[in-house]
């Protein structure tokens, strides 16, 4: 809120509410001086700080786990070669413990992700087993309605999702 109030009290006028970089230049810059643009110049570094020292604070205050925060988040397990295909069997027994935690591949709708969690649609609640999703080490599990469920990865999601994916495809063939 500081950073619409203060430009607002010294009267600068660029653009929307995005306030990025480009409305700084095409709402500010290329308007001229009247909407006072080169002022940010000024409280753009202030904020900075102001937004780096907060939200270091908060985050290492409560712990809040960003992506990165975890040295789980991006770590890899061992792979040996198996008929040219790399299969790691302990990927292979997380991917399974993953699958049967969520019901099994039957009860897998659909499977997506996002930057940090791994998106899951179901079809039957009743059949998740938290305790064999936990078995992959998420950073959560979210289940926001009957037929979803989020798995908090954070970094490892891409790996997690093409794990789910492969085992998902080698028991359909």
């Amino acid at each position: 809120g500081l950073a619409f109030m203060v430009p607002a009290m010294f009267n600068v006028t660029i653009g929307n509410i995005q306030g990025g970089i480009i409305d700084w230049f095409v709402f500010g810059t290329l308007q001229g001086m009247q909407t006072k643009w080169y002022l940010y110049l000024f409280l753009g570094p202030i904020f900075f700080g102001l937004y780096y020292v907060a939200y270091s604070f908060v985050i290492k205050k409560f712990n809040v786990m960003t992506m990165g925060r975890s040295y789980s988040d991006f770590e890899e397990s061992e792979e040996i070669s198996n008929n040219d295909k790399t299969l790691g069997t302990e990927d292979n027994k997380v991917a399974e413990d993953l699958i049967n935690g969520l019901g099994g591949v039957k009860n897998i709708v659909d499977v997506d992700n996002c930057i940090s969690r791994l998106r899951i649609e179901i079809k039957d609640r009743a059949l998740i087993n938290e305790d064999l999703i936990k078995k992959s080490k998420p950073n959560g599990i979210i289940i926001p309605d009957n037929n979803n469920v989020h798995i908090v990865y954070g970094g490892r999601v891409t790996k997690m999702r093409n794990l789910v994916d492969d085992y998902i495809f080698a028991t359909k063939a």
